[in-house]
């Protein structure tokens, strides 16, 4: 996480999701272990989409000509987590 928050910013959306992924993995340790056991790619596939939304975040922000034009809701952790 400190490589992001140097990177990007402590309160950068890309830190806040990352920061919230982990979080959530930690406090779903069990249910995350369980789902590997039963699909070997399950961690591949969640780390995945958490690549390509940063991925296309990122891309928002690069084409964007001012803040409000970037897609923040790329980064909305509550959907994906469900």
């Amino acid at each position: 996480m400190a490589l992001l928050s140097l990177l990007f910013g402590e309160g950068s959306q890309v830190a806040k999701y990352v920061q919230s992924w982990v979080k959530h993995m930690v406090n779903w340790e069990q249910v995350y272990d369980a789902q590997q056991e039963d699909d070997i790619t399950f961690m591949t596939q969640v780390l995945f989409h958490v690549n390509a939304a940063v991925n296309k975040h990122l891309e928002s922000c690069k084409s964007a000509q001012m803040m409000t034009q970037v897609n923040d809701c790329i980064l909305c952790v509550s959907k994906a987590q469900d």
